[in-house]
């Protein structure tokens, strides 16, 4: 498949037809022949734009044009390409916030120019390009803060166009900076513990020429098919050896192993059918499809009719249906080759000049319909990726350029009509974006943005809304990323693979054809979420041996010789027991190009001449750590730790007293009855397995107040203290509040905003532990209870402990007192009048010592009074 032109061929293609290189050489030869009067590059040949919005500069094509299929390799200047010298004044400092838009516009989708940006001359350093196909436009983009100001040679190749016919016009326009994507945050770290991989590589025999491909999984025999151009192979691994083998063999079918232009395969994991296509040199495909991982194949129609010649992608799934469990889109399931009714339906689609175009089949791929388009040249442009369809019959194609954003195409009638879902803040990227469908319908899409970012984004309603869009390499420093490969299980949980390098710019993915050349080494990288996209994490696969060294093209047949061996996408999957299985091209295969010795001996490093250019079949299996199903989950044991509201590790404010019930759990429990929303009681632990919880006990009672509960910093609701029986200081035990599905690390527990009697019956941690060490907690609590006469008073002495930071005393009776504190100097610490049966004094204390506690009767008969002083003191 071609990320270029649909009127592409490539170099590996075996059919026979008349190229468009030969038509070129053809051409150029005619034009040094043929009498004819060539004119200059581009009419005017040269402008100049300040740094003012607004201001632009135009110029039109003036060349013959023809052909130049191999991109800048074959150009010849005035002949099938032209430049424009475009001069950018000031400093780049001066260019702050703003950029240089360059545009080339045409009238029909058939013709097909392409655009190349370089500082200083042709032959300078690329600078950005826009080579997509069939379209009326390329565009793209100067930014002088960057590339510096000065000369830019803008040049246009005329890659299949034939002036005056459809000559382009060329405009660049100073814009206003826009942000390059979603905002670049800084992504939430994730606890979860990275899942580990094997790397399977099949014997010399096999597998050798995989340059995009495409892998299936038996969820009954635990099989992977993989495509690898004309060999269908099949590989059995055996789980019950350490390491882990693979054993690889050729499967392929008699008519899927001849000749093609395109290889593709997709394994309905439902029903364990697997197809394999090979797209002809029309809007034909070869096509086989197989029950028995290989052993027998049955020829299909292999594809629909009058389908796009390019691209080919085959998905499959649940149809959709009404309310009435009829089909919707008018579908009607047909019996197949074996007179059954195939449960799923069967997409097979491909692009055409000017749009793309989808076809149904209602007998398990026997058959196509009719081709219907999905998108035509003006609403998106480029390749689409790879079908995807939900549980419910939702189908979803991906597309890396549709007004400019990456986007989900989506059908809810089994593929009859087509709504376009752009991903806002993203921009058009390199390669085809990927879906991943989880259990409940959630789509997870991970694409290369604009800049070169991997970046995944969540949405639960069929791409109406989108969340958590992250940057998915951005602990690693990846900076460009190509070949995205989505994956989902679990509602919340999905994995995401792509290539990635920490070299940046666009000439990591450019013909790179001057030196110095690209630097770059790229890895396969695989992230993995367990909480539905807000968090990922994110690992080296490949660690020790690159797949790639300098860059990796994605201008189809123009990129150069030795930079076009990985193509256009890889696959992932996700096997029965939730492994993800990505299927790759490792280009990177001899010791040399390991090890990243300079081949060529040029002094430069990791460029695409220390590469191997191979196309070598590489599939990473999923060794440990969580899958993307929890049924599968490993077992464990689950550790129970009770911390008790005295334990040192908890943290507490000033205000919390050590009150003694035989009824509470170790025989006491922590009161709180300030009304300070400083106040608190914190328990900071760490889980210890793959998942833990918490668990908050307390009591109520009659003179129950609330607090605010606080989960890792986030409020967790109000907890009301209040209840129909107990007192103060004898509540009702038996209440608690529980946090579970916690992950792997740290996490802290919380009760903020306390507004009257506030009780801690202690926590149960599970699968966690804590060594906290508070600064800081509450010291002795020394408690009372005497009768005191009308007009008299109730005096106690009370040792405070030196180091003490503050004191907090309650006093309760069943009618109005005064609580008045002494410090031992004699001055008065505080005073409080109650009503209500309970009064408090809270401050700060800078001396321990003798403190003289008094309660006043302030009613007209005998009452009885409990008192309770609790100093907070230095740990």
């Amino acid at each position: 498949m071609k990320t270029k032109k649909l009127q592409n061929t490539k170099s590996t293609k075996r059919i026979g037809l008349f190229s468009l290189s030969a038509i070129a050489a053809l051409f150029i030869v005619t034009a040094f022949l043929t009498p004819i009067t060539l004119v200059q590059a581009a009419n005017p040949t040269s402008g100049s734009l300040s740094p003012t919005s607004g201001t632009s500069v135009t110029w039109n094509g003036t060349s013959p044009g023809g052909a130049s299929p191999e991109g800048e390799t074959t150009c010849v200047e005035n002949v099938n390409c032209e430049t424009y010298m475009l001069s950018l004044s000031g400093t780049p400092t001066d260019w702050t916030g703003k950029v240089v838009k360059v545009r080339l516009d045409w009238l029909v989708p058939a013709t097909d120019y392409d655009l190349y940006i370089r500082k200083d001359s042709v032959t300078g350093p690329e600078v950005a390009r826009s080579a997509e196909g069939p379209t009326i436009s390329e565009s793209a983009e100067i930014d002088p803060t960057v590339s510096g100001t000065g000369n830019y040679a803008v040049r246009v190749i005329y890659f299949a166009a034939v002036a005056p016919a459809d000559q382009y016009r060329g405009t660049a326009t100073v814009a206003d900076k826009t942000a390059a994507g979603p905002t670049p945050t800084p992504p939430i770290v994730s606890n979860a513990t990275p899942p580990t991989y094997d790397n399977f590589v099949p014997p010399t025999t096999l597998g050798q020429r995989a340059g995009e491909p495409t892998i299936g999984l038996n969820w009954t025999t635990g099989k992977a098919m993989f495509i690898a151009s004309l060999q269908t192979l099949r590989v059995s691994f055996d789980d019950t050896v350490s390491p882990v083998t693979a054993t690889w063999e050729n499967k392929s079918a008699a008519n899927t192993s001849i000749t093609s232009f395109d290889p593709l395969l997709f394994t309905d994991s439902a029903t364990n059918r697997t197809f394999v296509s090979q797209l002809l040199p029309s809007k034909l495909s070869l096509m086989s499809f197989t029950d028995d991982d290989g052993n027998n194949w049955t020829p299909s129609q292999g594809s629909g009719i009058n389908s796009g010649v390019d691209h080919q992608t085959i998905g499959g799934g649940p149809y959709a249906r009404n309310a009435d469990g009829s089909l919707k889109g008018g579908a009607v399931q047909l019996p197949g080759a074996d007179g059954r009714i195939y449960p799923n339906a069967v997409y097979y689609a491909s692009q055409d000049i000017g749009l793309a175009e989808i076809a149904r089949s209602d007998n398990g791929g026997l058959n196509f319909g009719v081709a219907v388009p999905m998108y035509d040249v003006t609403q998106c442009t480029g390749i689409h990726g790879h079908i995807k369809v939900s549980a419910n019959g939702t189908v979803y194609v991906p597309n890396k350029s549709c007004g400019g954003q990456q986007a989900v195409l989506v059908s809810n009638d089994n593929g009859l009509t087509w709504t376009i879902r752009k991903i806002p803040g993203s921009t058009s990227g390199r390669s085809d974006p990927s879906v991943g469908i989880g259990a409940d319908g959630t789509i997870y899409v991970g694409y290369g943005n604009g800049n070169g970012k991997a970046r995944i984004v969540v949405s639960h309603d069929e791409g109406r809304t989108w969340e958590n869009d992250q940057d998915a390499g951005f602990y690693q420093g990846i900076n460009t990323s190509v070949f995205p490969a989505v994956t989902a299980g679990d509602s919340d949980r999905a994995a995401y693979f792509f290539l990635g390098t920490t070299t940046s710019g666009s000439g990591t993915t450019g013909t790179d054809q001057t030196s110095p050349y690209v630097s770059a080494v790229w890895y396969g990288f695989i992230s993995t979420t367990y909480d539905g996209g807000r968090t990922w994490v994110t690992v080296n696969a490949t660690p020790n041996d690159p797949v790639q060294r300098g860059v990796v093209c994605t201008n189809g047949t123009t990129c150069p010789t030795g930079t076009r061996n990985l193509l256009d996408f890889n696959d992932m999957e996700v096997d029965k027991k939730g492994r993800a299985v990505a299927g790759l091209a490792d280009g990177c295969t001899t010791a040399g190009c390991v090890q990243g010795i300079d081949i060529n001996a040029d002094g430069q490093f990791n460029t695409r001449f220390d590469n191997d250019g191979a196309r070598r079949a590489l599939i990473i299996r999923q060794s440990s750590g969580l899958g993307l199903f929890r049924a599968y989950d490993p077992v464990t044991t689950v550790t129970t730790t009770q911390i008790e509201d005295n334990d040192l590790r908890v943290a507490y404010s000033n205000g919390w007293h050590l009150i003694n019930d035989a009824n509470a759990s170790a025989g006491h429990f922590r009161l709180n009855n300030s009304r300070d929303t400083t106040y608190f009681a914190r328990l900071t632990f760490d889980v210890t397995g793959q998942s833990g919880s918490i668990t908050y006990n307390y009591a109520k009672s009659t003179k129950g107040g609330s607090a605010e509960v606080v989960l890792d910093g986030v409020s967790k609701g109000l907890i009301s203290f209040n209840g129909t029986q107990g007192t103060m200081r004898a509540p009702q035990y038996g209440f608690n509040t529980r946090f579970g599905g916690l992950t792997r690390g740290s996490h802290t527990l919380e009760l903020r905003n306390i507004n009257g009697s506030v009780y801690v019956d202690g926590f149960t941690l599970e699968s966690a532990s804590t060594n906290s060490t508070p600064f800081s907690g509450p010291g002795r609590t020394t408690s009372n209870t005497g009768t005191v006469n009308f007009g008299s008073e109730l005096l106690q002495s009370v040792s405070v402990e030196q180091g003490a930071t503050a004191l907090s005393v309650i006093a309760e009776s069943n009618a109005p007192i005064r609580l008045v504190v002494v410090d031992p100097s004699g001055s008065i610490l505080g005073i409080s009048d109650a009503s209500n049966g309970s009064a408090s004094v809270e401050m700060p204390v800078t001396q321990g010592g003798t403190y003289l506690i008094k309660v006043v009767n302030l009613s007209a008969g005998p009452i009885q009074v409990f008192t309770s002083s609790t100093a907070l003191v230095r740990r």
